[in-house]
């Protein structure tokens, strides 16, 4: 998988942090730690719940996001 560096900035507050950023060409969502949300004051809108289904694996498993 293919990876990046770059800042991210929360406008609001004007916090900017380095991050690392892995890239999925077949994505269909963006994800940020909850670290680093933390680390740039950004608010929590919710959450949702996907169903993940691994390599080797025969079973999906639920994630919240």
């Amino acid at each position: 998988m293919q990876t990046a560096k770059s800042k991210i900035l929360n406008p609001r507050n004007k916090k900017v942090k380095d991050v690392r950023i892995l890239l999925d060409s077949g994505s269909q969502r963006t994800y940020l730690t909850e670290n680093k949300a933390k680390e740039l004051g950004l608010s929590y809108e919710g959450e949702q719940e996907i169903k993940v289904v691994t390599f080797g694996s025969a079973k999906s498993k639920v994630l919240k996001t």
